[in-house]
């Protein structure tokens, strides 16, 4: 990652750390485990944004997050989902092209982002 990062797999430090320092890129990976719908988190999606930091979630569906912590997205990458997650994201993004992310083969994905149409694209060629 080299000498500008820094990584925790203790959320005890981890979370108080992102907390006490401005303009970072906090990544979390695998939503399931270490956000778990925790509602103590909410403030993480809501207003950590005031200590410029972007925040990057690496998950696996829509039922990791609260309804809360889902409206707070203003980008994704979206890759195949179940029609229940559709419906997650689709109540987020309000575009009905997101539904085709139920019907997507490997490699493929969508991008949604606020305010925008959704982007149909391929990791490979």
């Amino acid at each position: 990652w080299g000498p500008h990062c820094w990584v925790s797999y203790d959320e005890a430090t981890f979370w108080p750390t992102v907390w006490k320092c401005r303009n970072c890129l906090v990544i979390v990976d695998d939503g399931s485990v270490t956000i778990k719908r925790d509602k103590d988190l909410i403030p993480v999606f809501t207003t950590m944004r005031h200590l410029h930091h972007r925040l990057l979630v690496v998950s696996h569906d829509a039922s990791d997050f609260t309804p809360t912590m889902r409206r707070q997205f203003d980008t994704m990458f979206l890759f195949r989902q179940s029609p229940d997650s559709a419906e997650a994201w689709y109540n987020v993004f309000l575009d009905a092209d997101i539904y085709k992310c139920a019907q997507l083969n490997q490699y493929e994905f969508i991008k949604c982002q606020n305010f925008k149409p959704v982007e149909s694209l391929r990791l490979t060629l």
